[in-house]
């Protein structure tokens, strides 16, 4: 729905105006998905209380005249303009969030090819380690068989409880900390996935009726039949059409002028 910003100016106040500045171009692409994600749950807000005001003026419109719209056919009219202008801002916020995730998801792609040829480079180097850690053990095991009765000395007066770790000890917790897998961090697609989850839930749940409208007469039954809703209603209207029309001072000028008629031609 295009609306002017003198048009927007009548209906809606300075705070709403505000947003109302915000949801156009070029401040529109100046916000990142958070400022947009505040946005739309204030423009819901105002959209949804302008929605529930139109609904209970319909209703005390409907117990005065037997119409929702008003004997005039026109009653509320503001309140459904302003509900449209406030419908219309929430839809340019909702769209432009999601050319934010769109990009967001994008580059999110990007950097997870990155990632994967990083790693891709690294596994040649983690082959080298691995291989040297196991290369390690063999050559501490040729040192200690050459080194002989010194080493053996060595141990028979080392108590067993002080004993320190060789090389080789080393090396093997080495490559034991290499091999254990790494925790998984949960990953751009899947953080969008639940966010975008938890958006559709709060969605259906605006969508949903409110408490007022489980009040209503009519909220199960489906909408109304045509016509008047009750007797008093209809008694009522026929009243207030009859005021309108001034119906009495019809009468009474017809009245009269059936009697000049009726003397004139008894005269002849």
């Amino acid at each position: 729905m295009a609306v002017t910003r003198d048009q927007a100016r009548r209906l809606l106040s300075e705070s709403e105006m505000t947003l109302f500045s915000e949801s156009r171009n070029p401040a529109l692409r100046s916000f990142s998905a958070r400022e947009l994600t505040r946005r739309i749950e204030r423009a819901r807000k105002l959209r949804d209380r302008s929605r529930d005001l139109l609904q209970r003026q319909r209703l005390r419109s409907r117990q005065r005249t037997g119409a929702k719209a008003g004997a005039t056919g026109e009653a509320n009219e503001r309140t459904a303009r302003k509900g449209e202008v406030l419908d219309d801002i929430l839809q340019r916020f909702e769209g432009r969030l999601q050319e934010v995730q769109r990009s967001d998801e994008a580059s999110g792609r990007v950097a997870a090819g990155a990632r994967a040829r990083k790693a891709t480079t690294a596994q040649p180097a983690a082959r080298k380690v691995a291989t040297k850690a196991q290369a390690a053990p063999r050559k501490a095991a040729g040192k200690a068989t050459t080194e002989g009765a010194s080493s053996a000395a060595k141990s028979r007066r080392t108590p067993p409880g002080r004993a320190t770790a060789g090389p080789a000890t080393a090396t093997a917790r080495k490559s034991t900390a290499a091999k254990r897998p790494r925790q998984k961090a949960i990953t751009p697609e899947q953080a969008l996935a639940q966010t975008r989850e938890l958006l559709q839930a709060k969605q259906q749940r605006d969508r949903g009726p409110r408490a007022y409208q489980t009040l209503d007469e009519q909220a199960e039954s489906g909408p109304p039949e045509p016509g008047y809703q009750s007797g008093s209603a209809k008694s009522k209207a026929q009243e207030l059409h009859a005021g309108e029309i001034r119906l009495e001072p019809i009468h009474g000028s017809i009245s009269t002028r059936d009697r000049q008629s009726q003397g004139k031609r008894d005269h002849r």
